[in-house]
C-alpha cells in the first residue's frame, strides 16, 4: 500500500508566507513544492483516481468523493493543516483552480489564495479540509440516505460558510443533524423569509439556549421538537445582513 504525503509544518507555515512572492504560481497548471519537506502520513493510504472523482461544479459530489477517499482518516489528522495545504497544492491543485478560479484572473488574489489553499478563516473555507468535514459533521451512517444531511448542507453555500459553519454549535453533531431534519422538513412550508434567514435564527437561537443548557449532551430529537416550539416566529424571521457577511459572499462570487 503506497502511504499518503503530506509536508511538514513549518513548510505549510512557508508557503502561506510566501503567497505573495508566489501569486502567480497559482494561475498555472502546477504548483511546485519542495520534495525535501514531503513526509508520509502513518496507516493512511493514498487514494487512486481521486483528482477523476472531484467536480468543480457539484460540492456535494466532491465532498462525497474525498470523504470516502479518506474515510480513515481521523478528526485528529484532519485538523492537520498541513495535510490539506498539501494537497491543495499538489495532488488536487487543478480541481481548487477549478473551483476557485479568480487566480486565473488579472488582480490581487492574496486574501482569496489565504482562504482556499489556506486556512484565512479556519477548515470551513478551505477547498478541501471544508468539503471532508462537512460530510464528517453530516453523515448518517445508520440512515437508508447517510447523505441526506450532507446533501442538504452543501446545496447552500451561505448557509455552510457564512451563517451555519463557521459556529461552535456546528461541532455537535447530533445538534447539526437535528437542524437539518427540522430545515429539511420545512424547507416548501409557505413563509415569508428564505433558508439564510431560517438559519440565521436557529444559530441564534442556540447560541442563547447554550447559555441555559449543555448543548453538546443533548441529541437530535431535542433540537428538532425545540424548532418545533418556536417554528411560527421562524418562518417569519427576517435577518439583516451584515456588511461582513456580504463580502465573505461576494469574494467567492
Amino acid at each position: 500500500m503506497e502511504l499518503q504525503k503530506t509536508i511538514t509544518k513549518g513548510y505549510a507555515e512557508q508557503l502561506r508566507n510566501d503567497i505573495e512572492t508566489n501569486a502567480s504560481m497559482y494561475a498555472g497548471d502546477t504548483f511546485d513544492i519542495d520534495d525535501s519537506k514531503i513526509l508520509y502520513v502513518p496507516h493512511l493510504g493514498h487514494p487512486e483516481g481521486l483528482l477523476e472523482k472531484m467536480n468543480a461544479d457539484n460540492d456535494f459530489e466532491s465532498a462525497k468523493a474525498l470523504f470516502e477517499a479518506y474515510s480513515n482518516l481521523t478528526p485528529l489528522q484532519a485538523t492537520q493543516q498541513a495535510f490539506w495545504i498539501y494537497l491543495t497544492h499538489t495532488e488536487l491543485f487543478p480541481y481548487v483552480q477549478k473551483r476557485w478560479p479568480k487566480v486565473k484572473e488579472e488582480g490581487d488574489h492574496v486574501n482569496y489564495i489565504i482562504d482556499h489553499w489556506f486556512f484565512g478563516h479556519g477548515m470551513i473555507r478551505n477547498a478541501l479540509a471544508g468539503l471532508w468535514w462537512a460530510v464528517y459533521l453530516t453523515i448518517d451512517s445508520d440512515s437508508d440516505d447517510p447523505y441526506k444531511y450532507t446533501q442538504f448542507f452543501l446545496s447552500n453555500y451561505t448557509l455552510r460558510v457564512v451563517r451555519l459553519g463557521p459556529t461552535k454549535l456546528m461541532r455537535h453533531k447530533e445538534g447539526v443533524i437535528g437542524i437539518m431534519q427540522y430545515l429539511i422538513d420545512h424547507k416548501n412550508d409557505s413563509s415569508t423569509n428564505s433558508m439564510e434567514d431560517r438559519v440565521n435564527y436557529v444559530v441564534s437561537y442556540f447560541n442563547r439556549l447554550g447559555g441555559a443548557k449543555q448543548l453538546a449532551f443533548l441529541d437530535r430529537t431535542f433540537f428538532c421538537n425545540e424548532l418545533d416550539k418556536v417554528h411560527d416566529e421562524l418562518m417569519y424571521y427576517h435577518h439583516k445582513v451584515t456588511k461582513e457577511e456580504e463580502d465573505v459572499v461576494a469574494e467567492d462570487e
